[in-house]
């Protein structure tokens, strides 16, 4: 660090680097600073990449500092939220808000598949997304972007947004990855979980939304989108029909209202209250437990009670019988006494001496 930028604080981290928001103390401008600790693959491929994509949504470079082996690169600012970060808070997003990002993201990544040679962004997932409080979309962390033809090169990326089956070179990689972020936005739970458990349910989105991210998915690059560009005429035709009033839904009476407020009770709301309800039936079922043991306790230490004061004012009297739980039992002080047996008035057995 020098000089000539002062560090604020730490904004951001990943397993190869940390980001921390810095000001350039010439300007007073606000930069973001991604520090490498080594000069290596992935450092050089951000470096190239923000060398040579300047366009909208992509972060612009400001300058790059090496020195003891480490790599600081300064670039521009994004404020506002990754979309984890709205995603842990909105839960469920319309399939309008879908649209909308989804075609934002396949605009920038068109710029990475059409470049020559081709390149593929190869990490696409929530945490790359950055949406600014206007709406305006990017993405960031271009270390592990690849380049068509370097087969040597080692493929790094998020294992949950990428198809094992895919070959790593295909744009099909960033399409399909994309296909996971939009059912996860519609649905509230992860394409893995929601295939696992069930929970996901897709019947409210209409035909042309389900129908993307049906060849998004597909395990075969042959039967999914080729590229961005090829994706993004698809979206193109969704937001058309959107537009016109004409998207279909495989179910009757179905619409954005209600199929938005479906989904928002099933994963926005339903989860949470399943989860809420599940910890208050566990602490009613604790509280029963414990009135139902001291119930029991108290019911035991009246019967002590009983017992105690019939003997005592039986043996005043010279009857000797004893309350039990389950019957009237004879008790016998000596096994060679001379008994009789007789009943009381109330039905039950005395023993009298003779």
């Amino acid at each position: 660090m020098t000089e000539k930028y002062e560090l604020i604080r730490e904004i951001g981290h990943g397993s190869r680097a940390k980001v921390y928001l810095v000001r350039n103390t010439n300007t007073d401008e606000m930069l973001a600073m991604k520090s490498y600790p080594y000069v290596g693959q992935e450092s050089r491929r951000e470096l190239q990449v923000l060398k040579e994509i300047k366009s909208q949504g992509i972060p612009f470079l400001f300058d790059c500092i090496k020195e003891d082996g480490s790599m600081n690169i300064f670039m521009e600012y994004i404020p506002g939220k990754n979309l984890r970060q709205i995603l842990q808070t909105k839960h469920v997003f319309t399939e309008k808000e879908v649209l909308s990002i989804g075609k934002k993201v396949l605009h920038i990544i068109q710029l990475f598949h059409a470049h020559s040679p081709q390149w593929i962004y190869g990490d696409l997932k929530p945490e790359n997304i950055m949406i600014t409080e206007k709406g305006e979309v990017y993405l960031i962390d271009f270390g592990s972007v690849m380049i068509d033809g370097e087969k040597h090169m080692d493929v790094h990326g998020t294992k949950a947004y990428h198809c094992e089956t895919a070959g790593a070179m295909l744009p099909f990689r960033d399409t399909y990855a994309l296909g996971l972020i939009m059912y996860e936005m519609l649905t509230g739970c992860s394409y893995q979980q929601g295939m696992l458990n069930g929970k996901a349910d897709v019947r409210q989105l209409s035909g042309e939304c389900q129908a993307i991210m049906k060849k998004a998915v597909r395990l075969n690059p042959q039967e999914g989108y080729k590229d961005a560009m090829n994706m993004l005429h698809d979206f193109d035709l969704w937001e058309k029909n959107m537009a016109e009033g004409r998207v279909s839904y495989h179910s009757k009476k179905r619409n954005d209202v209600i199929g938005d407020t479906c989904r928002f009770l099933m994963h926005g709301f339903l989860k949470p209250a399943s989860q809420g309800m599940l910890i208050l039936l566990v602490i009613v079922g604790l509280l029963f437990m414990k009135y139902e043991g001291y119930r029991y306790f108290m019911k035991e230490a009246r019967y002590e009670e009983t017992v105690e004061t019939v003997t005592i004012y039986n043996k005043q009297i010279g009857n000797h019988y004893r309350l039990d739980v389950d019957s009237v039992r004879l008790e016998k002080e000596e096994q060679n006494a001379e008994e009789t047996v007789e009943k009381d008035i109330y039905g039950r057995s005395i023993m009298r001496r003779k």
